[in-house]
């Protein structure tokens, strides 16, 4: 599934060939998951250049199974234990140290399938420009994540819309995987971030509709890796959900970037305009939209 897609709108600089891969992964008391993680990097067809990780405060064994487990693996690793500020601010961090033209993300809890990067710069190398690539995970109970996955450019939607109702336009608002899905080129990062630390989980959600500012998505059903669903993911409780964390905390951090880079975006949610709209109140609905 695509959405019209428009001449690409970036032109990133070429990537060297072969092009150096930085792994970024954080860690919160994931100590049962996090060294399956990390073999799961070192079992990769196509090894990366480096594993970046920071922890951010773990209060369980996490820190000690890392610093075991680093020291065997077969590329340069760096490593920081930090106070607990969130998951933006150990993103940030990781990202600073990046060396490689390509930036991979892997959460501590998640695992790769042992083809994922280099299937992943087959892609990026087969359709150059993009600002984000991402491809599909299992979700660790026999399904998938994302069940359609989609390409295209959803940022001159976003501007032709102004306003992006999340009470309306989940089609055109709900389209990633997850970080462990997603590969960015550092060209893009360097746009995009820092991650605002205000963002002390899902700072995906910042780099993907930020980094769309500049260029198109380009996904792959292609299932390369495992987001483990185990009931302890941030974005399944309430404080971090919708109302409690996206529109109060999220939305803003996102309509900010957009601002300062002379982009009309706007995410938000107005559920009186989905009403207005359902019934066929085009004139509350432009109302409303209009604020």
């Amino acid at each position: 599934m695509s959405l019209p897609t428009p001449p690409l709108r970036s032109a990133w600089d070429r990537l060297s060939d072969p092009p150096r891969v930085s792994v970024v992964m954080t860690s919160f008391n994931y100590g049962r998951f996090v060294e399956e993680a990390i073999r799961s990097v070192a079992q990769q067809t196509r090894l990366p250049d480096e594993l970046l990780v920071v922890d951010d405060g773990s209060s369980d064994d996490s820190v000690a199974r890392i610093h075991a487990l680093l020291p065997t693996l077969p590329f340069a690793t760096r490593f920081e234990a930090t106070p607990n500020r969130g998951q933006a601010a150990a993103i940030n961090l990781a990202c600073s140290w990046a060396t490689g033209g390509v930036v991979a993300f892997l959460d501590s809890d998640d695992l790769w399938a042992p083809t994922k990067l280099e299937r992943m710069l087959s892609l990026m190398a087969g359709q150059p420009g993009a600002a984000v690539y991402q491809h599909n995970l299992a979700d660790g109970r026999g399904g998938l994540k994302r069940p359609v996955v989609v390409s295209g450019d959803p940022q001159l939607h976003w501007e032709a819309l102004g306003f992006v109702n999340l009470a309306t336009h989940a089609s055109l608002h709900d389209l990633f995987l997850p970080t462990s899905g997603l590969v960015l080129e550092r060209s893009v990062l360097d746009r995009v971030l820092p991650v605002p630390e205000a963002l002390i989980t899902c700072p995906d959600a910042y780099l993907t509709r930020c980094a769309l500012r500049f260029g198109p998505l380009v996904s792959s059903a292609e299932v390369l890796g495992t987001w483990r669903d185990h009931g302890g993911n941030a974005g399944r409780g309430d404080r971090f959900g919708r109302r409690r964390f996206w529109l109060p905390v999220i939305a803003p951090a996102i309509n900010a970037f957009h601002r300062r880079h002379g982009s009309p975006v706007r995410f938000g949610e107005d559920r009186l305009a989905a009403w207005a709209g359902r019934l066929g109140f085009d004139a509350i609905k432009e109302r409303r939209r209009r604020g």
